[in-house]
């Protein structure tokens, strides 16, 4: 016999599920495009390039967490984000992970970026993102908005299936 606990919510809206049996922790996480007719800004991490995203504080929005990621990593401040779809990434074995990753995007910004900014022309882009990234990015750069589920094997490149809505 089990116990179904009521969910509880933190204040950045991380909770946790009962699946199966087996609890899951939703983390929540965003992925940031910023890009200009010139191309996209990612930023260079050991590694190598990556776009922006990063984990939402306790506290904080989808978008104060993508413009404090865009400034830390990049040196950039976006004077407006838009929020551009929602992407659930469903690892396969149901012990791991669960990630909810708000997708934002912006094409107002202020600053040429530091040290670890590198802006990649969008014909480019495709080698240094994922293959789940790699399906959203044109609704991104076209400014559509999008719901997606991913499931995932162990390695976040295996995609073993996916659901991807344009709204």
């Amino acid at each position: 016999m089990s116990v179904v606990e009521k969910p509880k919510q933190k204040a950045n809206k991380e909770a946790k599920l009962v699946l199966r049996g087996e609890r899951a922790l939703i983390k929540n996480e965003v992925q940031c495009y910023v890009f200009n007719t010139q191309g996209l800004l990612f930023y260079k991490s050991d590694k190598g390039l990556m776009p922006i995203g990063g984990e939402i504080k306790s506290g904080e929005s989808p978008q104060q967490a993508a413009a404090r990621l865009i400034y830390e990593k990049a040196g950039i401040v976006v004077n407006a984000l838009q929020l551009d779809g929602e992407v659930l990434f469903m690892p396969k074995d149901a012990n791991n992970v669960q990630r909810r990753v708000f997708v934002l995007s912006s094409t107002d910004f202020s600053g040429s970026g530091n040290a670890n900014a590198e802006w990649v022309r969008k014909e480019e882009a495709n080698k240094h993102i994922s293959k789940c990234e790699a399906l959203i990015l044109p609704l991104v750069l076209s400014r559509k908005k999008f719901r997606a589920r991913f499931v995932i094997g162990p390695s976040c490149d295996e995609l073993i299936s996916y659901q991807l809505d344009e709204l």
